[in-house]
């Protein structure tokens, strides 16, 4: 059932380095997307390789394009270091080529892999013995592999700019990697981005950075309960599993490593029958309660967050997409009537929002009238401390 969640955990398990040649590099990427998806990308690659072939008819050699002047190497001989590279995205590389100019090629920024590293770790195209990983530059690294393809160049003789590094010091070069990668001329790196460097920075490196592993900690949590950190530029945000809210498991404040587990505990039962995707609303509410508690003193057992998500399904099917919001709804139209009624002064009707406010609110009563009934005991309520400006009536919740 989670499969796909395992899959995309794994990655963080690795304790290695790990390399992989341009090609499949590309291959590997285009794997993550729909069939029709990987149909849509290989055209638009065709018609960008078609393109470059009219614009440089007659080009042969590498030098011929004119590209910046640096230390060269063979495109051969580059590969992509995995483990500090952000996952290749297709839609770039075909925007890098769709308009590309040699004078735009920036030097890539590589550090030279040793013998042993490269036998453990791939098995090159060219069956090369000599490699650089390119810790900055893939979607340009890409870019050029498939201009050398369009204009018949063997990648071994297909000479590229570089910037060599001293790849020994790989916590330095992590670092420079989120440091440097701005949206000036670059692919801006998303949270998810981040999150996956801080992770393998700890997994990989063995950072002793406090806020990085203290991620690697969440991402074990996150683990343990089947559930993955994703972006929707991953096109996997509906597989069973999937959170969306990476900014919020990545706060150093909002929430506590408690909160997250019991939040993971939640998850083991709601999507036991049903394996899904974590709704983007029900996350920050399920998570705002338990915080709310932890801050005011109390901590729930397992079993009562297991009582907890009994109570979601059999109320409204823990369903946070349409039955929880149009209770809801109701309740704040009731609520604000009954303001607007009864005010002594002119108030502005407020417009319905789907939100950790209004969310929050309405779960807090529904929890207080609800949630015993589903233990053997009568739980501890933090008080609610939620800036709503409205609560719901009794009768207006499940």
């Amino acid at each position: 059932m989670f499969d796909y969640a395992k899959q995309v955990n794994n990655q963080y398990k690795q304790s290695a380095t790990d390399y992989i040649d341009l090609k499949n590099r590309w291959d590997e990427a285009l794997m993550h997307y729909p069939v029709k998806v990987q149909k849509d990308l290989t055209k638009r690659l065709d018609r960008a390789l078609r393109s470059i072939e009219r614009r440089f008819k007659g080009v042969r050699t590498s030098s011929e394009l004119r590209l910046p002047k640096s230390l060269t190497l063979a495109l051969a001989n580059i590969v992509i270091d995995t483990t500090i590279q952000r996952r290749l995205e297709p839609h770039w590389v075909l925007e890098i080529l769709e308009k590309w100019l040699p004078q735009r090629v920036m030097p890539l920024l590589v550090g030279e892999v040793t013998e042993q590293e490269l036998a453990e770790s791939m098995h090159t195209l060219y069956g090369i013995k000599n490699a650089w990983a390119c810790w900055e530059g893939q979607h340009t690294a890409m870019a050029l592999y498939f201009v050398a393809m369009a204009l018949r160049i063997d990648p071994r003789e297909f000479t590229v700019p570089v910037t060599i590094y001293d790849y020994s010091l790989k916590p330095d070069i992590r670092a420079n990697f989120i440091a440097i990668s701005t949206p000036e001329g670059k692919r801006q790196m998303d949270h998810i981005d981040i999150y996956r460097q801080k992770v393998f920075g700890v997994n990989v490196d063995g950072s002793e950075d406090p806020n990085w592993q203290r991620l690697a900690r969440r991402q074990e949590i996150l683990q343990r309960h089947n559930l993955f950190l994703t972006d929707s530029k991953f096109n996997d945000q509906h597989m069973p599993g999937a959170i969306t809210r990476v900014e919020d498991i990545m706060h150093e404040k909002k929430y506590t490593d408690y909160t997250l587990e019991m939040f993971g505990v939640y998850a083991d039962v709601v999507l036991a029958n049903n394996p899904r995707a974590i709704n983007t609303k029900e996350f920050p509410i399920i998570a705002q309660f338990i915080q709310l508690a932890e801050n005011s003193g109390y901590t729930y057992t397992e079993e009562e967050v297991c009582g907890l998500a009994k109570m979601c399904l059999d109320l409204f099917d823990a369903d946070f997409e349409d039955r929880f919001w149009d209770k809801v709804k109701v309740a704040f139209t009731v609520a604000w009537n009954d303001k607007l009624e009864s005010a002594s002064s002119r108030m502005a009707r407020p417009n319905f929002g789907k939100n950790e406010k209004n969310g929050g609110i309405f779960f807090h009563w529904q929890v207080d009238k609800s949630w015993k009934n589903y233990l053997d005991h009568e739980p501890a309520m933090p008080p609610v401390n939620i800036a709503a400006s409205w609560d719901p009536r009794d009768e207006d919740l499940f």
